[in-house]
C-alpha cells in the first residue's frame, strides 16, 4: 500500500498516517509493507485523493485461499472513509468476475462512473484439452501413470521471464528441467477427441472499476 502527496505539501501531512510498518518514505509519500486492511483502519478519515488497487479477484487463482472471493463491502467501506469527498477508486477486476467487485463497490456507497480497460496481448486460453484428460482417467492406475500425471499431458520447455519468476515464487511447479515434448495418446477413446478443448477465450485484457466518494457538495 503506498500513499503519496504532491512535492509543494508540507511533511507535516505525514503526521496523519499510521507510523508503524513504514517500510519507505520520502518527502513526497510513504510505503508501507503490512496488511492494507490493519493499515486503513488507521488512518483518518477523509485524506486520501485516489485509491489504485489490484485486489483478489476471486478466482481461486492456483487454490490460494486470499483469492477465493471478491473484497467485502465492509472492506470498501473502510476504503470509502478514509477518502476526501470526491476522491477517485481505479480497482482491477477479473473480467468472469468484475460484476462481483462493482456491486460491493457500489453498496459501499461510491459511485460507479465508468470501466477502463487494461488490454495485453501475451494471454493464452485456459481450455481444457479433452482428449488428454480421457487419456489421464484411461491411464490412471497403469504402470506408467505417475510419469503420465506428472507431465499433466502438456508440453513444458524451459521457463523464462514472468513464468520463469512465478516458478521461483512457487505460483508455478518447475517443470523448467522437463525435455520439451508432447505425451503420446494411446487410446482409442482419447484419440477420437483430439484437438477439442472445453470453451475457454484467450484472455487479452482487464476491466478497471472507476468510481467516486460522493461529492460534498457540487464540482
Amino acid at each position: 500500500m503506498s500513499i503519496n502527496q504532491s512535492a509543494s505539501v508540507s511533511s507535516s501531512w505525514k503526521d496523519v498516517f499510521p507510523q508503524e510498518n513504514r517500510y519507505f518514505e520520502t518527502d513526497n509519500g510513504i510505503l508501507y509493507c503490512a496488511n492494507n486492511i490493519e493499515v486503513l483502519k488507521q488512518i483518518a478519515d477523509n485524506v486520501i485523493d485516489t485509491v489504485i488497487t489490484d485486489p483478489p479477484y476471486g478466482l481461486m487463482f492456483m487454490n490460494k485461499k486470499w483469492d477465493y472471493d471478491v473484497p467485502s463491502v465492509e472492506t470498501w467501506q473502510e476504503v470509502l472513509r478514509v477518502m476526501k469527498p470526491g476522491a477517485t477508486l481505479l480497482s482491477f477486476a477479473g473480467s468472469r468476475t468484475q460484476h462481483r467487485m462493482a456491486v460491493n463497490v457500489e453498496d459501499a456507497g461510491f459511485i460507479l462512473k465508468d470501466t477502463l480497460m487494461w488490454l495485453y496481448s501475451t494471454g493464452f486460453p485456459k481450455a481444457y484439452d479433452i482428449a488428454k484428460g480421457i487419456e489421464g482417467k484411461i491411464r490412471q492406475g497403469s504402470a506408467n501413470w505417475k510419469d503420465w500425471k506428472k507431465l499433466g499431458g502438456k508440453k513444458y520447455e524451459s521457463k523464462t521471464g514472468y513464468v520463469k519468476l512465478q516458478a521461483e515464487q512457487g505460483y508455478r511447479d518447475d517443470y523448467s528441467s522437463v525435455e520439451s515434448r508432447d505425451v503420446d495418446l494411446t487410446t482409442p477413446e482419447a484419440k477420437l477427441w483430439d484437438g477439442y478443448k472445453s470453451h475457454g477465450l484467450k484472455p487479452a485484457y482487464e476491466p478497471i472499476i472507476m468510481a467516486i466518494k460522493q461529492n460534498d457538495g457540487s464540482y
